[in-house]
């Protein structure tokens, strides 16, 4: 089940990183990670003004959100729920989440650690 969701997560990113790139905004990269699953996107973008207009655009900010369902992410996430039913290690299972950043703060305030920054 993990490997499918792996395979999920590459075009949930790919998808993510489109639909920002449509906003007229160059996407560095894309992180993502978490236990089990991803259950964290951190699209990254060069400028804090990029960043800013891009989470201050609620319309872009559902549709980033729609992908997990569209690409199939949930239903494989749901199954994995679905185990935690029955495994109570898995009990912290989260939903998906995406943070757009800029690596200009991560450079800033962290002198470029990302790291640091997830923490």
């Amino acid at each position: 089940m993990e490997s499918l969701a792996a395979n999920k997560s590459k075009e949930v990113q790919e998808k993510l990183k489109s639909l920002v790139e449509l906003q007229g905004t160059a996407v560095n990269h894309i992180s993502a990670f978490g236990y089990k699953f991803d259950s964290a996107f951190w699209i990254v973008v060069q400028t804090d003004s990029d960043r800013n207009r891009l989470i201050s655009d609620r319309n872009l900010l559902g549709n980033l959100n729609v992908v997990f369902e569209e690409c199939g992410y949930l239903q494989i996430i749901a199954a994995i729920w679905d185990e935690e039913i029955r495994n109570p290690e898995l009990a912290n299972l989260q939903k998906p989440t995406v943070v757009i950043e800029s690596q200009e703060t991560i450079d800033r305030n962290y002198d470029g650690n990302w790291y640091q920054a997830m923490k």
